[in-house]
């Protein structure tokens, strides 16, 4: 399971997207387009992909043409580098749980399918239990992207919009929409390809020298995030001085996940100069808060297993 975001520039300014990341938050759909209308996407897409998100565009259904609609939404994902994620149709007011609803869909969903993207498809229970049947027999490798505050989906998902009045760090908004899922990963030409499988992530980090002798309440926390699909090994290497580690604390969304090498702070590892320390990072951890002191920076490596 991953955490995700989606935003719209006219309501959530991202002023520091390796905040966005360092709180956890995986992916992220940013609105590009609106019925027959492009919308400002701020250069949000190449920023997210750079500080570690995978980004990806939506667009605000309207009456109209399905296919130009949909057409539009995949120039603007392509222009606007938001093509991690599988292009989604976002398909809520003005439309209602009917069949006007459930052609427009299919028709959208299988011209951004001809036209080498992954869809997505996402309303809130009511419309989804009118239109999702239908729009997967006809564009069968769809994801589902479904909003229910306060209680999980009622039909099939990959993605939940479980709330939207999230706070997140690097956003300057009143609320921020929160998803939990799959990262919605898009698969050219519809792949089957499993999305865990399409996601893979490796980073190095220098780590800045903190901290001082005397124990553990006098080191320092640097937070690392990491994807939560997958196991990761953290490597430790240090500079020109010994790192002294007193734990790895690892955090889901909600709750620790486990993991921590460091069983006992009064007696931590130091890793001497010219070798290295390696553990494992289980899955669903989102956030690793690293405590130690050096005297020199450092590098850690994060990869995924």
């Amino acid at each position: 399971m991953a955490d995700g975001i989606d935003v719209f520039t006219l309501y959530q300014d991202v002023r520091d997207w390796h905040a966005v990341r360092g709180a956890g938050y995986e992916f992220c759909y940013v609105k590009v387009s609106d019925g027959d209308e492009d919308r400002a996407d701020n250069g949000y897409g190449p920023a997210g992909h750079s500080a570690g998100l995978a980004m990806g565009a939506y667009h605000y259904a309207q009456f109209g043409d399905p296919v130009t609609q949909a057409e539009r939404l995949v120039r603007r994902a392509e222009t606007a580098g938001c093509t991690d994620l599988a292009p989604a149709l976002d398909l809520e007011d003005p439309f209602g749980p009917d069949q006007r609803a459930t052609d427009f869909a299919i028709a959208f969903l299988r011209r951004v399918a001809e036209l080498g993207h992954r869809p997505c498809l996402y309303g809130n229970n009511n419309i989804l239990g009118t239109v999702l049947g239908p729009a997967k027999a006809a564009v069968p490798e769809t994801l589902v992207w479904a909003a229910s505050y306060g209680a999980a989906p009622t039909v099939p998902y990959d993605v939940w919009q479980w709330s939207s009045s999230g706070n997140v760090p690097g956003i300057s908004a009143s609320s921020v929409d929160l998803n939990r899922g799959v990262i919605p990963v898009d698969a050219p030409g519809g792949s089957d390809v499993p999305l865990a499988d399409l996601y893979t992530e490796d980073s190095m980090a220098r780590i800045p020298k903190g901290g001082s002798e005397g124990g553990l309440e006098r080191a320092v926390n640097y937070q690392l995030a990491v994807s939560m699909l997958r196991e990761h090994d953290v490597v430790i290497a240090p500079g020109d001085m010994p790192v002294v580690v007193y734990g790895s604390y690892h955090w889901a969304w909600n709750a620790g996940t486990g993991g921590n090498p460091v069983t006992d702070p009064n007696n931590p590892v130091v890793v001497p100069v010219q070798g290295s320390y390696s553990y494992i990072v289980p899955r669903g951890t989102g956030k690793v808060d690293l405590i130690y002191w050096s005297d020199d920076d450092f590098t850690v490596f994060v990869a995924p297993r």
